[in-house]
């Protein structure tokens, strides 16, 4: 730079540094024409600009629900000072502030962010932020009741033509259980469910409480004898805690043998070890039933008996007396006769037809 006089003004093209050379000549008084010089030097510095930038949390955010966050770390200078205007006539001076749009227009937002250094050099940057109206509405339903240890879903059920969220964050009354990214959660014991759904653009909506019960069935138990003669008749019965409104089934190794009744009657079976269980069914209250199944009853059947050997000897003629005799092949113990008389020899006195039982 070159210049002359008492000022000087020059534009300096960009950051530097710059050395100033200064002299001033002067006239000697008392030296007949001589001429003094004084000389300074300095040296000046010229900042670079500062140069504005910012982030910010949501691009497109929605109305009410969302705070965007604003971050003017990029930002270039010294001693910055800084001038927010959130293009809906809202202002803020502070390095990393927020702000929750309560309106849609205008959209999208321009926001612009103005900083100054300490030196009083400014520049500013623009970005726009998108709003966008709350479409997050719906609820819940499920399909409770369910049955004792078995599950019951809960799903949601937007508005008319709302999406789906994107997160769940699933309750049980107040206690937060899973989050989620499925709309339907399945769930293992009675309570009163919800949820808060999000989208990736911040809107928030909370589903009502939706309660969920489980029904259960009677225990089941079967009553009636371990064992039976071949070919002779008898009967199981269901146990169920009386409840009046069950449905019964009855499986005979493996095979369902008979459906509706408490009182299974069996007859004919051939000798041999039959397995048994009873399936209890109630209605849980939404049109299906729960099942209870009994543990397995088992049942012998015993071949029968073949029949006694009767013989008979005259044991006295005054008085006329006989004796009869039953012999079985099969070891049976009780012993009865058609006259009335018990065990496995009698004596009588009269004549006629003698039938001899034993078990």
């Amino acid at each position: 730079m070159v210049g002359s006089g008492a000022s000087y003004t020059t534009t300096l093209s960009g950051p530097a540094t710059y050395y100033l050379h200064d002299w001033v000549t002067y006239d000697l008084p008392g030296t007949g024409g001589g001429v003094g010089t004084c000389e300074a030097t300095d040296t000046l510095i010229l900042p670079s600009k500062p140069i504005a930038a910012f982030t910010y949390s949501h691009d497109t955010t929605c109305i009410i629900d969302t705070a965007v966050v604003f971050n003017s770390s990029g930002s270039v200078g010294s001693g910055l000072t800084y001038a927010w205007n959130f293009g809906d006539s809202a202002f803020n001076s502070q390095p990393n502030p927020y702000r929750v749009y309560s309106a849609l227009l205008p959209n999208p937002k321009p926001v612009t962010l103005t900083i100054t250094d300490e030196y009083g050099c400014s520049n500013s940057v623009t970005h726009g932020v998108a709003v966008i109206a709350d479409n997050m509405f719906g609820g819940l339903n499920s399909t409770s009741p369910g049955c004792a240890g078995g599950s019951v879903s809960v799903f949601d059920v937007p508005a008319l033509g709302d999406p789906f969220g994107e997160k769940y964050r699933w309750y049980d009354n107040l206690t937060p259980f899973a989050v989620t990214s499925a709309h339907t959660e399945t769930v293992f014991s009675a309570g009163g469910y919800w949820a808060i759904v999000t989208n990736h653009y911040g809107c928030r909506q909370n589903r009502s409480m939706r309660p969920v019960l489980f029904a259960a069935p009677p225990p089941s138990y079967i009553i009636g004898d371990t064992s039976a003669c071949d070919n002779a008749n008898y009967k199981l019965s269901a146990f169920s805690s009386g409840d009046t409104g069950a449905i019964y089934t009855w499986i005979k190794n493996g095979v369902v043998v008979s459906s509706g009744t408490d009182d299974f009657m069996i007859s004919n079976d051939i000798a041999g070890t039959y397995n048994y269980k009873l399936v209890t069914a109630v209605l849980n209250g939404a049109g299906s039933y729960c099942t209870d199944t009994s543990a397995v009853f088992r049942v012998t059947v015993i071949p029968s008996a073949p029949p006694p050997v009767l013989a008979y000897h005259v044991t006295s003629c005054n008085p006329y007396t006989i004796n009869l005799t039953a012999t079985d092949t099969y070891g049976g113990s009780n012993y009865s006769w058609n006259n009335g008389n018990p065990g496995a020899s009698i004596n009588t006195s009269f004549g006629g037809k003698y039938l001899c039982t034993y078990t």
